[in-house]
């Protein structure tokens, strides 16, 4: 079954310093973020990897929902965003999990 969300760019921003485009957008149905990030990727004719939706938003009593999303040259791009992203206490949690995983396979290996 094909669902059609008659999806429109309102704003489209390239921003090289981030090396990726802003977008917002309206459709006229409720769609959840994997179907947003679908759609915007046959809109724009990029990958799904390089996509990052981060706000789907509808009014009461509308039937428009306005998205928000950012569409990045390469998915190495996306993924150092991200990283930036982080907390300080998630990127803490990340260090002690490889510093975990090294003992545990230096212990194996002796």
């Amino acid at each position: 079954m094909q669902l059609n969300f008659n999806m429109k760019i309102i704003h489209d921003k390239k921003n090289e310093l981030f090396k990726r485009q802003e977008m917002t957008l309206t459709a006229e149905s409720n769609l959840s973020f994997d179907q947003a990030k679908k759609e915007l990727a046959t809109l724009t004719k990029k990958s799904e990897e390089t996509i990052d939706v981060f706000g789907v938003k509808g009014k009461f009593g509308k039937k428009t929902f306005t998205i928000s999303a950012h569409t990045y040259d390469t998915p190495q791009d996306l993924q150092a965003i991200k990283k930036l992203q982080s907390t300080s206490k998630q990127r803490e949690e990340a260090k002690k999990a490889i510093a975990e995983a090294k003992k545990s396979s230096q212990t194996v290996a002796v």
